[in-house]
């Protein structure tokens, strides 16, 4: 990384992480303290409607008691008076949308007090029909107002108006036995007060113990209708601030209160308005962020570009100067640390460049004397390289003949002696089949030993001749042509006739072109596929010949014992295993090398370097 990236980052670092800590823990603190109190507001304001629908409801009942209960006997009046004092009742709040007189077993005695038509009346009132009347009965237990307290059940929808009643049942004298006056409470005044007191953005649902949202609001876009997790929150006893998500997958902020009428106020706001202030700061802050980094890397980029001038300026000259060239010389202007760097370099090539010539004598000295030990020490260490592998060679050699010639060759002419005898006996051709296996085994036996012994000779007092690689391997091709094309093997051949001859043996060097070509052939069994042969010049120094095949390949684990002797992966092994490592040694004999790569299922390929003629001599 460059001196201009790393200050730039470090620049950023200083400037984005102390910023985004500090306002991720003001938004942090600022969002929790908000949350916080925002759950208050909704806490308050859900209990705030409780006591609006506590006082709506106990004013409503206890205006209509004092008349209903104790100023008239409802059990001394006939018909038309009963129905008089039924619509006197009816006109004493315009949230009473019927009132009827029922014994004790609900059977209604007479009809009741009910707007039916489009009646005038002094204040607005709601229609109901019969249908309804009915409900509002049927829904009261009039056995608890039996007691003396008003008795209240489940609110009825009203079919027409489309709003909810709350059926009021008072008990009073009748002529046998006690008489309720049934009483049904329209919601609109309180569900019109929950409405305008509510917080701003926020929803005020009153809901009854069945969970009836009883000031439904038909213009409610967010929530049309009570949500399974609320309705969920609420049956298992939640109260105060809850947080659920809607079935239109919203979260939602709510508080609930309840009331002594059964009832629950629910005030509701969805978290994305309730915390619409929080995600503005939020925004602004990241905006502010940006503003403070792109203004941190403008000053990092002018300083950095004042730091990176002088250091580039410093890197050249250290470059010309490591490239022997010491009269270059560095603007040193200034007084901070950069300018006396570029003094102090100025001031160190001067006195390189003074003492230049004396050092140039004495270096010339000792690059010869170096030159002159490095060549004898080369040419001592070749020479005893080569000294131990010959020793060594010729050491095996000599004991696998004195070991296991000897022996062998009396195991060969005993064998032989048994066949002639036994093959004067007509009925010992078994015997002569075993010995005759016996001594073509011996005669491979040998065979290895020679070719062992064959490994340790050494060619360096042998005359070399110039060989044309192109011409060698096209004649080795065309000896295996008939075998290749039996096979059912493609070869492709990239022989250029500009490649320069090579010093050495032309039989050897054929020898290891037959192995390749051979192992090649054999990898390719039973499926045929394509040989490719190559011979080209590398600068006219070095000539590189490829033997490419499509067979099974080498696992990688085996590469690097290729060369060994006795060693092979192939799966119908029948030589002695010494091909490679005969090869090995030809190729080293000519100061060459051999390489070998190989990927399991997708060939072979061997790649041979000779040291091209050069000037008529052996090119080490």
């Amino acid at each position: 990384m460059s001196v201009r990236s790393k200050l730039l980052v470090i620049i950023g670092f200083v400037a984005l992480v102390p910023l985004s800590v500090l306002a991720y823990t003001i938004l942090d603190v600022h969002r929790d303290a908000f949350e916080t109190k925002l759950a208050e507001l909704h806490i308050r304001s859900a209990k705030y409607g409780a006591k609006i629908v506590e006082a709506d409801l106990e004013g409503a009942v206890r205006s209509l008691r004092p008349l209903i209960v104790d100023s008239i006997r409802w059990s001394d009046l006939t018909g038309p008076e009963r129905e008089g004092a039924l619509w006197l009742v009816y006109g004493q709040l315009a949230g009473i949308v019927s009132v009827e007189v029922v014994d004790a077993s609900g059977r209604p005695l007479g009809a009741p007090a009910r707007l039916e038509g489009d009646a005038d009346q002094a204040k607005p009132r709601i229609r109901v029909s019969a249908d309804d009347v009915t409900q509002l009965r049927a829904a009261l237990q009039l056995a608890a107002a039996a007691e003396g307290e008003p008795a209240h059940a489940e609110p009825i929808r009203l079919a027409d108006a489309n709003v909810f009643a709350l059926p009021v049942a008072f008990r009073v004298s009748g002529r046998s036995a006690a008489w309720f006056v049934v009483v049904g409470l329209a919601l609109t005044r309180v569900c019109t007060e929950l409405t305008h007191e509510r917080l701003a953005g926020s929803q005020v649902s009153l809901l009854s113990a069945a969970g009836n949202d009883l000031c439904a609001d038909a213009d409610a876009t967010w929530q049309t209708q009570l949500d399974a997790e609320l309705r969920e929150r609420l049956r298992t006893g939640a109260r105060d601030s809850i947080r659920y998500r809607t079935h239109a997958g919203r979260d939602v902020l709510a508080a609930v209160a309840a009331t002594p009428w059964n009832f629950r106020v629910v005030v509701a706001q969805p978290a994305s308005e309730a915390f619409a202030s929080s995600t503005r700061m939020q925004r602004e802050s990241l905006v502010w962020i940006a503003v403070g980094l792109l203004a941190a890397l403008g000053a990092g980029l002018v300083l950095a570009r004042g730091i990176n001038q002088p250091l580039s300026r410093l890197q050249q000259g250290a470059q010309r100067v490591a490239g022997g060239d010491f009269e270059v010389r560095l603007p040193a202007e200034g007084s901070d640390e950069l300018a006396q760097l570029s003094s102090s370099f100025n001031h160190m090539c001067s006195e390189i460049e003074k003492r230049q010539l004396q050092i140039s004598g004495w270096n010339d000295e000792l690059r010869a004397r170096v030159e002159e030990k490095a060549a004898e020490l080369k040419h001592t260490q070749d020479a005893l390289l080569e000294s131990r592998k010959i020793a060594a060679m010729t050491a095996l050699g000599a004991g696998v003949a004195h070991e296991i010639n000897n022996p062998l060759t009396g195991v060969i002419g005993l064998t032989q002696v048994l066949i002639g005898r036994l093959r004067k006996q007509p009925t010992a051709a078994p015997e002569v089949e075993l010995l005759l296996s016996v001594e073509r085994e011996a005669l491979r036996v040998r065979d290895i030993v020679q070719r062992m012994l064959k490994l340790s000779q050494t060619h360096e007092n042998a005359e070399l001749s110039e060989v044309r690689p192109s011409e060698l391997v096209r004649n080795v091709l065309n000896s295996r042509r008939a075998a290749l094309v039996q096979a059912g093997i493609g070869v492709e051949e990239t022989l250029a006739a500009d490649v320069p001859a090579v010093l050495g043996h032309r039989e050897e060097l054929s020898q290891v072109f037959e192995e390749l070509i051979d192992n090649a052939m054999r990898a390719m069994r039973p499926k045929p596929g394509k040989l490719s042969v190559s011979v080209e010049a590398l600068d006219g120094e070095v000539v590189r010949m490829r033997v490419s095949d499509t067979g099974k390949g080498i696992a990688p684990e085996h590469l690097d014992k290729v060369f060994e002797p006795f060693f092979t992966t192939k799966d119908d092994w029948q030589g002695q295993g010494l091909g490679l490592t005969a090869a090995y040694r030809v190729i080293e004999a000519h100061r060459g090398t051999i390489k070998l790569d190989s990927k399991p299922g997708r060939g072979t390929t061997v790649i041979i370097a000779l040291p091209a003629k050069r000037g008529g001599a052996h090119l080490a």
